[in-house]
């Protein structure tokens, strides 16, 4: 339902009900619109890995280049 629809409700006197539903209506439609742009952000931001790249693995043994000098 869009914005005309709903005034032509009102202008029309329909039942309070049936306008308090067509606006209800409208809102979901709306907040759900706004949902949906938001939603890809908000999934990027909240699976966001804050872990960095491994570092070189620090070992403390010999590697090839210090076992031949």
């Amino acid at each position: 339902m869009d914005s005309e629809k709903l005034i032509s409700k009102v202008l029309d006197d329909a039942p309070a009900h049936e306008i308090t539903d067509a606006i209800k209506d409208l809102l979901y439609a709306k907040s759900a619109t706004k949902v949906e742009t938001e939603r890809p952000a908000a999934v990027a931001d909240l699976f966001k890995s804050d872990e960095m790249e491994p570092e070189e693995v620090i070992s403390d043994e010999p590697t090839e280049t210090e076992s031949e000098e």
